[in-house]
């Protein structure tokens, strides 16, 4: 998850006092709280441990922020040795006080009703209202764990009665938890940080502007790489705590911008920084309207063709975007214009999109969709910022690989985008069937 600008910095001009001992609250210019999914029992749970001892030597280094935490209480020991019987569970929020964990909430005795399970929006929410209850002016929330993009985050390997949860939160139920902490708390979260897989994906960040929010949001497109530390936090965050140290004013998109930036070159696939603010109901009527026309082509069996031949070369041959049926939103425009049989108001409406959406340079623009992004990975240059799911079929006869994802089949409640725009129209006329029945 990626390059270096200048920016005018204002100072504040509140002095910041220092700890004067170990366990003393810091006033703090901002709380940073961190919703680490360990319930995993997989690669996820490492990732997490070695992330908490990064926050940990973080507050020992930066006490003019508070470092807020939910992560299950077994965390030290490894899968083998830990339940993963969701009655074993124990979710705990702690703050990070010079290097000290300091018990602030232990949901399985406060919350005695409440399922222990990160995938459970009502903990996202519970969590969410302890740290905006702490005062920051300022608050920034870090969300680690696998992501599915479209559908949403958080996934579990719990057990109940031995069976699996088999559970997800949706991208609909964690904006609904954010906004209603913020509502029930009266403060703001300003900026999201998803450290984890293909969240850079305009039908999740949909999701998350139609339940009101519109801060700024870090993540990526692709897959990232926890074993590798895909987000490092001593290097991301610890730059963004040091320009707060320093009294810098709160710049919730300079912010964003600057982990963008830091995270290049550290197995962040192609990280970027999305201004929610910009993605208006205008923006969303324009790709209503792009996707009917685009429909209207399809449906030709000519057109069709060619579209099919011009995807699989552009996406697939050039390695642009093909992990887990995605594909870069910004290169799909680009494909559209070029594509000498579609419409003129197809071309037209990519290119006004385009720009609309993407910045034309490499500097921070915040008035784009796509304020800024950092790729350097080799195999997929192509990739730009944001994706959309776009199954890409075997043959005009094969169906199956989209019926997953439109209106009446699995995953239905993550498509607030296609309802929004006749998304999932395209994607029928793509692979020539009218219902998920293929009839």
């Amino acid at each position: 998850m990626k390059t270096i600008f200048a920016v005018a910095l204002i100072p504040l001009t509140l002095a910041i006092t220092p700890l004067s001992m170990a366990g003393t609250t810091p006033k703090a210019s901002a709380t940073i709280m961190f919703y680490l999914d360990n319930q995993n029992g997989d690669y996820v749970d490492s990732y997490i441990k070695n992330q908490l001892e990064v926050i940990k030597n973080l507050s020992q280094k930066n006490n003019t922020v508070r470092w807020v935490t939910l992560h299950e209480k077994g965390s030290a020991l490894s899968t083998g040795q830990r339940s993963l019987d969701i009655k074993d569970q124990n979710l705990t929020v702690n703050e990070w006080i010079n290097g000290s964990e300091v018990l602030l909430a232990d949901i399985k005795v406060e919350q005695k009703n409440l399922r222990p399970s990160f995938s459970n929006p009502e903990v996202l929410k519970y969590f969410l209202e302890k740290g905006l209850s702490l005062g920051s002016k300022h608050n920034i929330l870090v969300m680690a764990d696998h992501g599915v993009g479209s559908y949403g985050l958080m996934t579990t390997s719990l057990t109940e009665n031995g069976k699996a949860l088999n559970e997800v939160m949706s991208n609909r139920e964690a904006a609904a938890a954010i906004a209603g902490a913020m509502k029930n708390t009266h403060a703001q979260i300003d900026l999201i940080i998803f450290d984890a897989c293909l969240m850079a994906n305009i039908e999740a960040v949909t999701d998350y502007r139609k339940a009101g929010l519109e801060m700024p949001v870090v993540a990526s497109e692709d897959t990232t790489t926890p074993t590798s530390g895909s987000l490092n936090y001593e290097k991301t965050i610890g730059a963004l705590a040091k320009e707060l140290e320093k009294g810098r004013l709160f710049d919730s998109l300079l912010f964003g911008a600057m982990i963008v930036k830091q995270s290049k070159n550290n197995n962040a696939i192609n990280i970027s920084l999305i201004n929610l603010k910009v993605l208006t109901d205008d923006i969303l009527n324009k790709l209503s309207h792009l996707f009917a026309d685009l429909t209207t082509d399809l449906k030709e069996p000519d057109k069709n063709k060619v579209y099919s031949e011009f995807l699989e070369a552009r996406i697939v041959d050039d390695k642009t975007m093909g992990v887990d049926n995605e594909v870069d939103l910004r290169t799909y425009l680009e494909m559209l214009q070029k594509i000498k049989v579609l419409s003129k108001e197809v071309k037209e409406s990519a290119l006004e999109l385009e720009t609309a959406l993407f910045s034309k340079t490499v500097a921070p623009d915040n008035s784009k969709l796509v304020v800024v992004s950092e790729n350097d990975q080799s195999d997929v240059t192509s990739e730009k910022g944001l994706s959309i799911v776009h199954p890409i079929k075997p043959d005009m006869h094969e169906a199956e690989t989209v019926k997953f994802f439109i209106n009446d089949c699995k995953h239905s409640e993550s498509l607030l985008f296609s309802s929004l725009t006749g998304w999932t129209e395209v994607l029928k006329a793509y692979v020539e069937f009218k219902t998920c029945d293929g009839q």
